[in-house]
């Protein structure tokens, strides 16, 4: 659903791919940390559109309605197709696929990559010249384990225990494909998931926060040392 916001608000135009499916929008700011999740799994038909794409709109604050301090913000989202979750039998693994080896070619001086991220190719869409890379990553939040794509939300996991609880993420044996592990003291379980070959991302541009009783810029009251 989409967060409509009240107050002082910023409207912007957000293009619709090719692709056909939810929309999940989110505000991230200038060292790329996610402040606000506008929409998650919107459909395209409970948006108000315009003749430049979908008409979204912001309030300059966080998820926890703070305001945010004044700056650069970039309103940024994705679409998807459909995507499947299966769970695989207790001590199943899946093979190393080319995919993962496709990536490590892609970074060979990089270190290794940490165990919550793996990152797959966009869909090919007449949005964007070329197929980005989207980083997808598994975390804990609350008691589900939660796949987001380039910091927003994709889907979520439910787990039977929480505490030392810890996620992992590999490539699939198919293209699209990830297996996930989550590790923790009740029970371990894997599972994969389909369709990630599926994943379009939009960015709608540059929002700027002016400097102004509530929305101070970063830094702004503090004594110097």
């Amino acid at each position: 659903m989409c967060a409509h916001a009240s107050g002082a608000q910023q409207s912007f135009a957000v293009a619709l791919p090719e692709l056909e499916g939810p929309v999940t929008m989110g505000i991230f700011s200038s060292s790329g940390e996610r402040v606000r999740l506008l929409c998650r799994d919107a459909g395209v038909d409970t948006i108000p559109a315009g003749l430049n794409g979908l008409i979204m709109s912001w309030d300059g604050k966080d998820d926890q309605g703070r305001d945010v301090p004044a700056g650069t913000y970039r309103a940024r989202g994705l679409v998807h197709g459909p995507l499947l979750i299966t769970t695989l039998p207790v001590g199943s693994s899946l093979p190393i696929a080319a995919a993962w080896r496709e990536e490590a070619d892609l970074f060979p001086l990089r270190p290794p990559f940490p165990k919550n991220r793996i990152t797959i190719r966009a869909a090919k869409d007449e949005l964007m010249e070329s197929r980005p890379l989207l980083s997808i990553e598994a975390g804990i939040e609350g008691d589900a384990c939660v796949i987001r794509a380039e910091g927003l939300p994709l889907l979520s996991i439910p787990m039977e225990s929480t505490g030392n609880v810890s996620p992992s993420i590999t490539h699939g044996s198919a293209a699209g494909t990830a297996s996930i592990t989550i590790d923790n003291p009740k029970r371990s379980s894997t599972h994969t998931i389909s369709g990630l070959d599926r994943l379009v991302p939009l960015n709608a541009g540059a929002l700027e926060i002016p400097a102004d009783a509530f929305h101070p810029l970063p830094g702004a009251g503090e004594s110097a040392p």
